[in-house]
């Protein structure tokens, strides 16, 4: 079994790549977390109250996205490699020896890139907080610390989640007949399993203690409110099976396929495929949700003063310079791992297009229409990603305008969409998944068609 680990990981090295990349990026945004947690446990008092709040939101901010991402990564890249699962089933190796060889890759690598992001989250993260930071560490002296226990923490943490990703995978991995998974051109559509189910009671359980915690006043309204929206789109993740179908379906259909071939072929990627789809929007989705959600959660708040008039109406927005830095240390490694995650997924089945590509060319799809069609196919896992992102923000600013309107005497709260805000997260997460999307097809575009079909 190690030899045949090890000759795996020497061969299929390249396709270790997108999982690896992730796992740093997933380590490094964990860091910044662990880094004011640390920083709090160190300094104790005054700072431990306030720094030790900070650490809470980005750390469930984190583990979010984090989760969420890895999972997406994981499952994907398992996935994609069924076929050689498939022909080792036929040549002797029996279902279990493959899950267990699943499990004992991913965790090489998890180790490997947890190890090497816990290196530059050492090197970079206390020193970027401090630079983004600096006016509000500069009042008590503050130094950021992250250190050899923060680092361990961080590696096991990275690795557990690989770990819980990386199982269900294995598990269907080796228990999928070989026959179908050779027969099959495409991988079966999630179901909404037991672990969906939990995953789905978990997040209702999460959502009722924030709504409970924020009901107890305005300052834990506007402090736990930005933990909202990241709760909110794990349960859409969670519900992906059921969700996600819907929302492409929707929104597509309002651009008929008559309106040109390669927007008809890359819808029906992005619905046939959907297992592929899931995997992409996910990460991205959670990206916008994370960005959006304290600038929601501060505009709605605003609103609720213009209304009670007991606060200057500037009061949660005087210090531009200062919520500007402190925004970017809650949200900006979160929403960079994520945003990176979508991109990544889509390099991972970059290798997947040659065949289908290699099909359409030899029905006679233009190269033209097969490149408009990758870029048809990435607008459609951006746009999805963004309205589901936007929509956890929406829900979680109604309930806080609701939750406001005892202090405005029932008056109404108008709740805030950062759409305009939200819009970079979009443009950036969907240039990523174009170069991911459109560099794959064109490499496929210049490969052999009959090798390519005489390769199966």
């Amino acid at each position: 079994m190690i030899r045949l680990l090890l000759a795996d990981l020497r061969t299929n090295l390249a396709s270790r790549l997108g999982p690896l990349i992730t796992i740093i990026g997933v380590t490094i945004t964990l860091g910044v977390g662990l880094s004011l947690s640390a920083t709090s446990v160190f300094y104790g008092g005054k700072i431990a109250q306030s720094m030790g709040t900070t650490a809470t939101i980005v750390l469930v901010g984190a583990i979010i996205a984090s989760g969420l991402v890895i999972s997406s990564v994981q499952r994907i890249a398992v996935e994609l490699r069924g076929r050689d699962y498939a022909i080792w089933q036929l040549a002797g190796v029996l279902p279990a020896t493959i899950g267990r060889l699943v499990i004992a890759q991913s965790l090489v690598v998890a180790m490997a890139g947890a190890l090497v992001g816990a290196i530059i989250a050492d090197l970079i993260v206390p020193s970027t907080i401090q630079a983004l930071w600096r006016e509000g560490l500069a009042k008590d002296g503050t130094i950021m610390r992250f250190g050899p226990g923060a680092a361990l923490v961080d590696i096991l943490a990275v690795t557990a989640l690989v770990l819980i990703s990386t199982i269900p995978a294995a598990r269907r991995a080796s228990r999928t007949p070989a026959l179908a998974v050779l027969r099959e051109s495409t991988p079966p559509m999630a179901r909404m399993t037991l672990r969906r189910w939990i995953a789905v009671a978990v997040s209702l359980l999460a959502i009722t203690a924030l709504v409970l915690g924020m009901s107890g006043g305005r300052s834990e309204l506007v402090g736990m409110g930005a933990m909202l929206p990241p709760v909110l789109v794990a349960l859409a993740a969670s519900v992906a099976p059921i969700l996600y179908p819907r929302v492409l379906r929707l929104w597509t259909a309002l651009l008929p396929a008559r309106v040109s071939p390669a927007w008809y072929l890359g819808r029906h990627n992005a619905r046939h495929k959907l297992s592929r789809s899931t995997a992409a929007i996910t990460p991205m989705m959670v990206a916008v949700a994370i960005a959006g959600g304290p600038i929601s959660d501060i505009a709605t708040a605003t609103n609720a003063i213009l209304i009670t008039r007991d606060s200057p109406p500037d009061y949660y927005t005087k210090d531009s310079s200062g919520n500007l830095a402190l925004l970017l240390v809650l949200v900006g490694a979160p929403v960079a791992v994520a945003t990176l995650g979508s991109a990544v997924v889509v390099f991972v089945t970059g290798r997947d297009r040659y065949r289908d590509n290699a099909l359409l060319r030899a029905a006679g799809a233009t190269n033209t229409t097969i490149v408009a069609a990758s870029i048809a196919e990435a607008l459609i896992h951006a746009a999805t990603a963004f309205l589901l992102g936007l929509a956890g923000i929406a829900l979680s600013a109604s309930i806080i305008a609701a939750l406001f309107m005892r202090e405005t005497g029932g008056i109404p709260v108008m709740p805030y969409i950062p759409v305009a805000e939200t819009a970079g997260i979009f443009a950036a997460g969907l240039a990523l998944i174009l170069v991911s999307t459109v560099g794959p097809t064109l490499l496929s575009l210049r490969a052999d068609v009959p090798a390519m079909l005489a390769a199966e």
